[in-house]
């Protein structure tokens, strides 16, 4: 009895000592997300790139290891250049990395799209979770392909929105996407964020 006892108490010991290690490591990851928003994109030149920090920074500083245990999206923008580029980059939060597709939606009447995450990215993201809890996803699509002229068609980009899938199901809410143009001039490039109206500036 004494035996079986002392073999119950270990097995505790070890239990909770594993999810204090655990939550420890979480909220050192926290914190590395929090400083690294505050050090490198809060204070970007770049009003894109300022919008990823506030809206991660925001995020994460109210997350917790609970909340960490699903994906929740913290920023998503889509940026559409002059030269008819686009550019879509969605943050996220999660302890562990599992995320591996999103569906995009552009405006009403219009057909989801599905876009896989490369398998490049979701591999950065693992190595990325061992020291924070912030996980990135973008994707860059040329003037002459379709999903960029439809992006450019967009009649309203208030409308448009995301959210993320796992194994073909939704994981998370749908989420706002924030629209940016990009227009590359001889004066320099000039980021612009356009919140409503058409997505091709004239």
């Amino acid at each position: 009895m004494q035996i079986q006892l002392i073999g119950i108490l270990i097995f505790l010991s070890l239990v909770f000592c594993g999810c204090s290690n655990r939550n420890g490591a979480i909220e050192a990851r926290r914190q590395y997300a929090i400083q690294r928003e505050k050090q490198v994109y809060v204070n970007s030149q770049s009003p894109m790139i300022r919008q990823w920090g506030n809206d991660i920074l925001a995020a994460v500083t109210s997350a917790n290891r609970s909340s960490l245990q699903s994906p929740k999206v913290a920023s998503a923008t889509l940026r559409l250049d002059s030269n008819g580029q686009c550019e879509l980059n969605v943050f996220w939060l999660e302890d562990t990395p599992s995320i591996d597709k999103a569906e995009l939606h552009l405006e009403s009447g219009s057909a989801p799209i599905f876009i896989d995450i490369s398998e490049q990215n979701q591999r950065q993201n693992i190595k990325d979770s061992k020291v924070t809890v912030v996980m990135v996803a973008f994707w860059m699509w040329t003037a002459d392909e379709k999903i960029s002229n439809d992006i450019a068609k967009i009649g309203n980009v208030s409308e448009l929105k995301m959210r993320l899938m796992r194994n073909g199901v939704p994981v998370t809410d749908w989420w706002p996407v924030s629209f940016y143009w990009l227009d590359r001039g001889i004066e320099g490039m000039n980021v612009i964020k356009v919140t409503s109206g058409k997505a091709k500036r004239e």
